[in-house]
Protein backbone atom coordinates (compact mmCIF):
# COMPACT_ATOMS: atom_id res chain seq x y z
CA UNK A 1 0.00 0.00 0.00
CA UNK A 2 1.33 3.64 -0.58
CA UNK A 3 0.80 6.80 -2.03
CA UNK A 4 1.93 8.75 -4.56
CA UNK A 5 5.28 10.83 -4.36
CA UNK A 6 3.22 14.63 -4.34
CA UNK A 7 5.36 17.03 -2.35
CA UNK A 8 2.85 18.15 1.06
CA UNK A 9 1.21 15.03 1.04
CA UNK A 10 4.06 12.63 1.87
CA UNK A 11 6.18 12.11 4.86
CA UNK A 12 5.69 15.77 5.91
CA UNK A 13 6.88 14.94 9.91
CA UNK A 14 10.52 14.23 8.91
CA UNK A 15 10.44 18.17 8.13
CA UNK A 16 11.76 18.34 5.39
CA UNK A 17 11.36 20.45 2.47
CA UNK A 18 7.76 19.47 0.56
CA UNK A 19 10.14 18.17 -2.39
CA UNK A 20 12.56 16.80 -0.57
CA UNK A 21 10.11 14.46 1.46
CA UNK A 22 8.50 13.19 -1.95
CA UNK A 23 11.62 12.69 -3.87
CA UNK A 24 13.06 10.52 -0.60
CA UNK A 25 9.47 8.78 -0.49
CA UNK A 26 9.71 7.81 -4.32
CA UNK A 27 12.65 6.09 -3.46
CA UNK A 28 11.29 4.10 -0.52
CA UNK A 29 8.60 2.74 -2.88
CA UNK A 30 11.18 1.54 -5.24
CA UNK A 31 12.76 0.12 -2.56
CA UNK A 32 9.54 -1.67 -2.22
CA UNK A 33 8.75 -2.79 -5.24
CA UNK A 34 12.09 -4.40 -6.04
CA UNK A 35 12.11 -6.06 -2.17
CA UNK A 36 8.40 -7.69 -3.71
CA UNK A 37 9.70 -8.73 -6.47
CA UNK A 38 12.85 -10.33 -4.53
CA UNK A 39 10.14 -12.19 -2.22
CA UNK A 40 8.32 -13.44 -5.40
CA UNK A 41 11.16 -15.52 -6.61
CA UNK A 42 10.97 -17.17 -3.90
CA UNK A 43 7.64 -17.53 -3.55
CA UNK A 44 5.64 -16.78 -6.36
CA UNK A 45 2.69 -14.82 -6.64
CA UNK A 46 0.95 -11.98 -7.67
CA UNK A 47 2.38 -8.08 -7.00
CA UNK A 48 -0.35 -5.21 -6.45
CA UNK A 49 0.24 -1.65 -5.71
CA UNK A 50 -2.76 -0.16 -3.44
CA UNK A 51 -2.46 3.31 -4.53
CA UNK A 52 -4.88 6.24 -5.53
CA UNK A 53 -7.02 7.76 -3.16
CA UNK A 54 -9.63 10.81 -3.77
CA UNK A 55 -8.26 12.84 -6.24
CA UNK A 56 -5.12 10.85 -6.87
CA UNK A 57 -5.74 9.25 -10.55
CA UNK A 58 -4.90 5.74 -10.89
CA UNK A 59 -3.31 5.90 -13.96
CA UNK A 60 -0.68 7.91 -12.44
CA UNK A 61 0.00 4.87 -9.67
CA UNK A 62 0.21 2.73 -13.03
CA UNK A 63 3.05 4.93 -14.28
CA UNK A 64 4.65 4.86 -10.79
CA UNK A 65 4.83 1.00 -10.53
CA UNK A 66 6.21 -1.63 -12.33
CA UNK A 67 4.76 -3.35 -15.27
CA UNK A 68 4.58 -6.12 -14.17
CA UNK A 69 2.84 -5.06 -10.63
CA UNK A 70 -1.14 -4.49 -10.92
CA UNK A 71 -2.31 -1.27 -9.82
CA UNK A 72 -6.10 -0.94 -7.85
CA UNK A 73 -7.44 1.79 -6.09
CA UNK A 74 -7.63 1.86 -2.24
CA UNK A 75 -11.14 1.79 -1.28
CA UNK A 76 -12.75 2.12 2.04
CA UNK A 77 -13.66 3.97 5.16
CA UNK A 78 -10.32 4.26 7.36
CA UNK A 79 -7.26 2.36 6.94
CA UNK A 80 -8.87 -0.78 8.52
CA UNK A 81 -11.06 -1.11 5.86
CA UNK A 82 -8.44 0.30 2.77
CA UNK A 83 -5.97 -2.64 4.28
CA UNK A 84 -8.82 -5.35 3.88
CA UNK A 85 -9.30 -4.22 0.58
CA UNK A 86 -5.78 -4.49 -0.42
CA UNK A 87 -5.68 -8.18 1.37
CA UNK A 88 -8.52 -9.35 -0.98
CA UNK A 89 -7.06 -7.70 -4.23
CA UNK A 90 -4.31 -10.27 -3.31
CA UNK A 91 -6.54 -12.66 -4.85
CA UNK A 92 -4.91 -15.86 -3.09
CA UNK A 93 -5.07 -17.22 0.24
CA UNK A 94 -1.69 -16.41 1.34
CA UNK A 95 -1.48 -12.86 1.06
CA UNK A 96 0.46 -10.25 2.76
CA UNK A 97 0.02 -6.09 2.86
CA UNK A 98 2.56 -4.15 3.61
CA UNK A 99 3.06 -0.26 4.03
CA UNK A 100 5.60 1.58 1.44
CA UNK A 101 7.68 3.62 4.45
CA UNK A 102 9.90 0.35 4.63
CA UNK A 103 13.04 0.29 2.63
CA UNK A 104 15.54 -1.96 4.81
CA UNK A 105 12.81 -4.15 4.87
CA UNK A 106 14.37 -7.63 3.65
CA UNK A 107 12.76 -9.84 0.92
CA UNK A 108 13.32 -12.57 3.64
CA UNK A 109 11.63 -11.12 6.14
CA UNK A 110 7.87 -11.05 3.67
CA UNK A 111 9.10 -15.00 2.72
CA UNK A 112 9.00 -15.43 5.95
CA UNK A 113 5.57 -13.91 6.69
CA UNK A 114 4.41 -16.07 3.90
CA UNK A 115 5.93 -19.40 5.04
CA UNK A 116 3.58 -18.44 8.49
CA UNK A 117 0.15 -18.78 6.75
CA UNK A 118 1.61 -22.29 5.41
CA UNK A 119 -0.93 -23.63 7.75
CA UNK A 120 -4.66 -25.37 7.72
CA UNK A 121 -6.28 -22.96 10.00
CA UNK A 122 -6.76 -19.39 9.98
CA UNK A 123 -3.52 -17.54 11.17
CA UNK A 124 -2.13 -13.88 10.64
CA UNK A 125 1.17 -12.81 10.63
CA UNK A 126 2.66 -9.81 11.46
CA UNK A 127 6.24 -7.77 11.35
CA UNK A 128 5.57 -5.51 14.40
CA UNK A 129 7.14 -1.78 14.12
CA UNK A 130 9.62 -0.34 16.83
CA UNK A 131 6.67 2.82 17.41
CA UNK A 132 3.84 0.28 18.27
CA UNK A 133 2.06 -0.25 14.63
CA UNK A 134 3.28 -2.95 11.89
CA UNK A 135 4.27 -2.10 8.51
CA UNK A 136 3.53 -5.84 7.72
CA UNK A 137 0.90 -8.18 8.13
CA UNK A 138 -0.27 -11.27 6.17
CA UNK A 139 -3.27 -13.64 6.66
CA UNK A 140 -4.57 -16.88 5.42
CA UNK A 141 -8.00 -15.79 5.89
CA UNK A 142 -10.17 -12.66 6.11
CA UNK A 143 -10.00 -11.67 9.88
CA UNK A 144 -12.20 -8.37 10.02
CA UNK A 145 -12.23 -8.37 13.55
CA UNK A 146 -8.29 -7.55 14.02
CA UNK A 147 -9.05 -4.17 11.70
CA UNK A 148 -12.72 -2.73 12.02
CA UNK A 149 -12.41 0.25 13.78
CA UNK A 150 -9.33 0.69 15.17
CA UNK A 151 -7.63 3.40 16.91
CA UNK A 152 -5.04 3.76 14.27
CA UNK A 153 -1.19 5.63 14.25
CA UNK A 154 -0.85 5.24 17.75
CA UNK A 155 1.72 3.36 19.97
CA UNK A 156 -1.26 0.43 21.21
CA UNK A 157 -2.20 -0.72 17.87
CA UNK A 158 0.01 -4.12 17.81
CA UNK A 159 -1.05 -4.42 21.30
CA UNK A 160 -4.93 -3.83 20.73
CA UNK A 161 -4.17 -6.28 17.94
CA UNK A 162 -3.37 -9.06 19.47
CA UNK A 163 -5.67 -8.20 22.29
CA UNK A 164 -8.38 -8.70 19.81
CA UNK A 165 -6.97 -12.07 18.60
CA UNK A 166 -7.12 -13.48 22.04
CA UNK A 167 -10.64 -12.40 22.25
CA UNK A 168 -11.53 -13.83 19.14
CA UNK A 169 -9.92 -17.04 19.26
CA UNK A 170 -7.70 -15.74 16.09
CA UNK A 171 -4.07 -17.48 16.05
CA UNK A 172 -1.07 -14.73 15.99
CA UNK A 173 2.55 -15.05 14.65
CA UNK A 174 5.14 -12.03 15.32
CA UNK A 175 8.54 -11.77 14.27
CA UNK A 176 11.02 -9.61 15.14
CA UNK A 177 10.08 -5.94 14.85
CA UNK A 178 11.58 -3.01 11.80
CA UNK A 179 11.83 0.60 12.66
CA UNK A 180 9.36 2.39 9.89
CA UNK A 181 10.65 5.90 8.47
CA UNK A 182 8.01 8.59 10.18
CA UNK A 183 10.45 11.15 11.65
CA UNK A 184 13.36 12.88 11.68
CA UNK A 185 15.43 10.33 13.84
CA UNK A 186 13.89 7.48 11.79
CA UNK A 187 16.42 8.47 8.78
CA UNK A 188 19.97 7.86 10.39
CA UNK A 189 18.31 4.74 11.57
CA UNK A 190 17.54 3.51 8.20
CA UNK A 191 20.54 4.82 6.47
CA UNK A 192 22.45 2.36 8.69
CA UNK A 193 19.98 -0.84 7.58
CA UNK A 194 19.76 -0.01 4.51
CA UNK A 195 21.48 -1.50 1.27
CA UNK A 196 24.14 0.62 -0.04
CA UNK A 197 23.24 0.02 -3.73
CA UNK A 198 19.61 1.03 -2.77
CA UNK A 199 17.21 3.75 -3.97
CA UNK A 200 16.52 5.40 -0.57
CA UNK A 201 20.65 4.93 0.37
CA UNK A 202 20.72 7.14 -2.95
CA UNK A 203 18.24 9.84 -1.72
CA UNK A 204 19.62 9.87 1.53
CA UNK A 205 22.95 10.49 0.29
CA UNK A 206 21.99 12.69 -2.08
CA UNK A 207 20.23 14.66 0.85
CA UNK A 208 23.37 15.30 2.49
CA UNK A 209 24.43 16.98 -0.56
CA UNK A 210 21.95 19.24 -0.91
Amino acid sequence: MGKLPVPGRVKTRLRLPPAVSARLYRAFLADVFAHVRTALEARPGRAVFACALQDEPLYEAQALAPSDFDVVAQEGDGLGARMLHAWRSGAARHTVVMGSDVPSLAPSRIVEVLDALEVGHPRAAFIPALDGGYPLFGMNAELTPLFAEMAWSTPLVMQETLRRARSADIEVVTFAPIGDVDEPADLERVRRELDPGSQTAAALAALELD
